[in-house]
């Protein structure tokens, strides 16, 4: 005999079975969990007259959220925000890479092109990633992306890997130019990691990464619109390493993906600071090309900002960088509802989870352009109340009325260990 559960989700019976609830006696499931998960918040009575106790499913993402208390109403004084702006400003400043550095990036993709040309002449090499998208530093590792004219990334698969793998090889058999050469072929996106010891520089040689040049260009292009904006990209890339949540491979957010966080927010606060590039355009619709891995990777490109200015007029946002930066930390901390929506960039109005299939992922952050990757894939819910207590603690420390000494009295790792 099958025992069935009470639920008003489906009209079909619930089998216990099916929900891993054989050891209940009565099943009741609730439908506020209903967009999350198929094992739903559920009432248990483990005896024919005991008291009903709730048992939340440990894949629920409602779990796992903190309580927003103390949080501040009211900006601090004014010299505590012109005393937060100039730290983030000098910072930045001292951060961005200079002519000679970028040239001197540059020369090295040269050189590697060059013994990449003995396997492949037809080949290209570009950079990209946080060397050129304004929000790198001087010692930013060296992103490149290999590009080769007669191979399809899609359908090519396994030529591709043979191309890494040929690559590789030959760079495990240079005499000292290059080391620590390991090729990842069965990766999304199959990589050469490198280091060379002349230059002092580890190297990241990705295979038709065509997608990634597009994003970089977008992200330089939002650089650029708005002199704040680098100061806060920075500051909050500090603030993500100093917390120990800025670590894509130890299973946190990618400094990519809080720059994502950083224009979302910037593109939605009152005035706008800046506008969304994908969906500016001249045209009566969005125009559709150039198509990238079946993607659309339009967007608005510009000689100048004053170019940008002539098609999207709005009300200029005259908020100084403190002021930003606060804002930033309550829209995350307090205001974004992490539950139900996507940290998107392409698009002005809200995305929703569901529609996107992505409601069992306690963060989405979506890709610009390829709407498939989730950038937050593999934040649990355990990692996301952290990022978000962060957030809180930070939003409360920096609202106090203190005379901030440094960016170490800011966001450095001393200062915000002390945070609660």
């Amino acid at each position: 005999m099958s025992v069935c559960g009470v639920s008003i989700r489906q009209l079909s019976p619930v089998l216990l079975k099916d929900r891993q609830w054989s050891s209940a006696r009565i099943a009741v499931e609730v439908s506020e969990c209903l967009m999350y998960s198929v094992r739903k918040t559920c009432l248990f009575a483990q005896k024919r007259f005991a008291t009903a106790a709730v048992k939340h499913c440990e894949e629920c993402p409602e779990e796992g959220l903190p309580e927003a208390h103390d949080v501040p109403s009211s900006l601090p004084e004014p010299r505590c925000l012109k005393a937060i702006s100039q730290h983030f400003i000098t910072y930045s400043n001292g951060m961005t890479p200079t002519e000679d550095n970028v040239r001197w990036k540059e020369n090295i993709c040269q050189l590697i092109l060059k013994d990449i040309h003995t396997l492949y002449p037809m080949a290209d090499l570009q950079m990209f990633g946080s060397s050129v998208n304004g929000f790198g530093s001087p010692k930013s590792d060296l992103d490149l992306c290999l590009l080769h004219r007669g191979l399809n990334e899609r359908k090519d698969a396994r030529r591709r890997r043979d191309v890494i793998q040929q690559v590789a090889t030959a760079f495990q058999k240079s005499k000292g130019r290059y080391r620590e050469v390991v090729a990842i072929k069965h990766s999304r996106t199959p990589i050469i990691k490198l280091y060379l010891p002349q230059r002092k520089i580890s190297c990241d040689i990705s295979f038709n990464n065509r997608l990634a040049l597009h994003n970089t260009r977008l992200l330089a292009c939002y650089a650029k619109l708005d002199r704040r904006v680098r100061p806060l990209g920075y500051a909050l890339k500090r603030f993500a390493k100093e917390c120990d949540m800025g670590d894509a491979s130890a299973g946190s957010l990618s400094s990519y993906a809080y720059i994502l966080m950083l224009i979302h927010y910037l593109q939605r606060t009152s005035p706008p600071v800046l506008p969304v590039l994908q969906q500016v355009y001249t045209t009566a619709t969005q125009p559709q090309e150039p198509i990238v891995d079946s993607w659309n990777c339009y967007f608005y490109q510009f000689k100048n900002p004053q170019e940008l200015h002539r098609v999207w007029r709005r009300q200029r946002n005259e908020s100084c960088v403190g002021q930003l930066w606060l804002g930033l930390l309550r829209y995350y901390a307090v205001e974004f509802d992490w539950l139900s929506e996507v940290v998107s960039i392409r698009r002005l109005e809200p995305v929703s989870k569901l529609d996107k299939i992505w409601h069992k992922r306690p963060m989405a952050i979506e890709d610009p352009f390829d709407l498939c990757h989730n950038l937050a894939s593999r934040i649990g819910i355990t990692k996301r109340k952290y990022i978000v207590e962060r957030f809180q603690a930070a939003l409360r420390y920096h609202s106090s009325n203190i005379q901030w000494r440094s960016i170490e009295h800011l966001i450095g790792r001393k200062s915000l260990q002390k945070l609660s």
